[in-house]
């Protein structure tokens, strides 16, 4: 059984942050990961709202030493997701957050519970993009979630969201940030031949899970255009930083040592192997993603089936000017989200492989990366 503390600040090498942590004996960190993740409790900046960090922890620390922050940046349209890497001047739209200080929200609490004694920790963040999303915009959010006792078995996710620009802020659970309306159940299972949300999910004691959401808006919402041709894909661009990290990082993408982020270029990212000093972590995840129709009244309640299941890209870029950062682009057909009021959620079930790991002590550390890894998209996350 897992324990949880509540959200509290500790002055360490993660300072800006507030961490919420799992709290096991010596002897069970050395049979898997105990994890940090953090908030910032007063931001004052978009990327505070939206920013979240996942990092290994220990019996003996109250943050994590290396950590990875996970920060929303734009909507983008694309026109070819095997082209646009190569040419974002041309064919990359971005759509930045809606500007003003009213604009951003966010929900955590340590301590969610589940029938009886099945328990977790979330913190869901998100706000609105586009200058005007009242005319043509959209929400985009994020949730995370680490199951602290127990199992939790859903095929839906409760998230909470605004439905207008300069909603007013909410006191739920341990935030003053809370986005103003939910909680709304979404299906997250893969749609079924008849049309009805899948099978039921499970998620075990230990497991730090991510989803990205968002939906269409605006009166007069349209895909852009590149020339004569329609946006291709509609996406969610993050940034994803390493922080903490000493030594030397090797990683490489789909099982194939030879492809680096270097020459990476615009292939479809379905795994990653990442060796460190402390071993090698191979990684692997699938592609669903549901479409739907957002609720047309209410504040709460069950959202609409999803409409379909379908497969989402995935592409991996460099942050100019910042080695330890990456581009990460979750990528929809765009076609899907020609109109106004659609929803999408990306709710991936991940896997990890540890390999390589030389000693029973370093053992906890490298789940705990890897754990940290799924947290955060999972996605080219070494240098």
């Amino acid at each position: 059984m897992l324990a949880l503390n509540s959200f509290a600040n500790h002055a360490q090498a993660a300072a800006a942050y507030t961490w919420v942590k799992t709290t096991k004996s010596a002897a069970q960190l050395l049979e898997g990961p105990d994890m940090c993740a953090g908030i910032k409790l007063n931001p004052a900046t978009w990327a505070g709202y939206t920013s979240v960090a996942v990092g290994p922890c220990t019996s003996k620390t109250t943050g994590p030493p290396v950590y990875i922050e996970q920060d929303l940046v734009d909507l983008i349209f694309v026109n070819g997701a095997d082209a646009y890497l190569a040419d974002e001047a041309n064919k990359l739209e971005k759509i930045d957050p809606t500007a003003g200080s009213s604009n951003g929200y966010r929900d955590f609490t340590a301590e969610k519970e589940v029938g009886t004694g099945n328990k977790y920790a979330y913190m869901q963040t998100g706000g609105f993009y586009g200058v005007d999303p009242a005319s043509s915009g959209g929400y985009v959010g994020t949730a995370n979630y680490i199951v602290t006792d127990g199992t939790i078995t859903t095929a839906t996710n409760d998230f909470y969201l605004a439905q207008t620009v300069g909603d007013a802020r909410v006191t739920r659970d341990q935030s003053t940030d809370g986005a103003p309306n939910g909680p709304w159940a979404v299906c997250i299972s893969p749609v079924t031949s008849g049309g009805a949300c899948g099978a039921a999910r499970s998620f075990k004691e230990g497991t730090y899970k991510f989803s990205v959401y968002g939906y269409t808006s605006g009166t007069s919402y349209a895909l852009p255009t590149f020339g004569s041709t329609t946006a291709t894909e509609f996406g969610v661009r993050m940034k994803l930083k390493l922080v903490g990290a000493t030594g030397a990082i090797d990683l490489h993408f789909n099982n194939d040592p030879a492809l680096t982020l270097a020459k990476l270029g615009s292939t479809s990212v379905t795994s990653f192997s990442v060796t460190s000093g402390e071993g090698t972590i191979e990684f692997a995840f699938q592609s669903d993603y549901n479409i739907g129709d957002v609720p047309t009244s209410g504040t709460s309640g069950n959202v609409p089936t999803p409409t379909a299941t379908k497969k989402v890209k995935i592409r991996a870029s460099k942050v100019t000017g910042d080695p330890t950062s990456v581009y990460v682009d979750f990528l929809f057909i765009a076609s899907d989200f020609a109109a106004a009021g659609k929803y999408f959620i990306y709710d991936p079930t991940l896997t990890t492989k540890i390999l390589g790991v030389t000693s029973a002590a370093t053992k906890p550390a490298i789940t705990a990366v890897a754990t940290a890894l799924v947290g955060a998209a999972a996605v080219a996350t070494m240098f």
